[in-house]
């Protein structure tokens, strides 16, 4: 962050700070990132914080289907950053698939066509697998549940998340998640998600062939994910909490 935008970013937050009688972090992860910058002093201490931890929930926007769905069995990410939401790993991991002579699967990227993504998968070095990924831009909600619903498996390759809307959307539509070991994201998942280290390509791509190749290992993943979809947070759960909160 340039040193002239860092400043006006903390002035804004101590501003709100300051002002706010009680300070909603999204998740517990957040709620302890903001605490560690209050002892920093970088922050001002908040007059109260109180945690609300979003959705995990996808809702039917009632919205005509537009798309179809791949043919062969795909993984879903939802949205292509390269950076922080760690795309890299996801295609370093396709590759490790290709040279070990492994299937590798398709993957759909699902949200804004970056020119930045395309030119990344446009480097030689990704030749032997650009074939097997494909882009769906900005598609609807009705569509994106579509994908969620067929997909394999929802791949959260984020090094850093505040919650996780996707995943929690993928657990609450039976699809698996797939997620980098971060702390919100963990959070948002609990033990319905399979992790990886995001640093560690080797362990995605093991993880991407099992659920690719073993029925077994999949059917007792989706098993989990049903018996336990009625304890997933809701919407309507989200506000009702926000309104007490707002009472107190």
């Amino acid at each position: 962050m340039e040193p002239l935008l860092q400043k006006k970013f903390l002035h804004d937050n101590n501003y709100l700070i300051e002002r706010a009688d009680v300070i909603v972090p999204n998740s517990h992860f957040t709620a302890c990132d903001l605490m560690y910058f209050v002892q920093k002093r970088v922050l001002h201490h908040p007059k109260r914080i109180q945690v609300l931890q979003l959705a995990q929930e996808s809702v039917e926007s009632g919205e005509q289907e537009h798309i179809l769905l791949p043919d062969s069995p795909f993984f879903l990410l939802v949205g292509s950053q390269l950076g922080r939401k760690n795309l890299e790993v996801v295609l370093a991991a396709m590759q490790i698939l290709k040279v070990s002579k492994r299937p590798v699967p398709v993957l759909v990227l699902a949200g804004r066509k970056r020119s930045s993504t395309v030119r990344h998968i446009k480097r030689p070095e990704f030749e032997g697998i650009r074939g097997q990924i494909h882009f769906i831009v900005y598609p609807n909600q009705t569509d994106l549940n579509r994908l969620y619903k067929a997909a394999l498996a929802t791949i959260i390759p984020s090094k850093m998340e505040g919650w996780g809307l996707p995943a929690g959307e993928a657990l609450h539509l039976g699809c698996p998640v797939i997620s980098a070991k971060a702390d919100a994201l963990m959070e948002c998942c609990g033990d319905l998600g399979t992790y990886f280290n995001p640093e560690d390509p080797e362990e995605l791509a093991d993880l991407m062939e099992l659920y690719a190749t073993d029925e077994n290992f999949r059917s007792y993943q989706n098993a989990k994910i049903s018996e336990y979809s009625s304890g997933l947070r809701t919407w309507k759960t989200v506000t009702n909490e926000l309104i007490a909160i707002m009472g107190d």
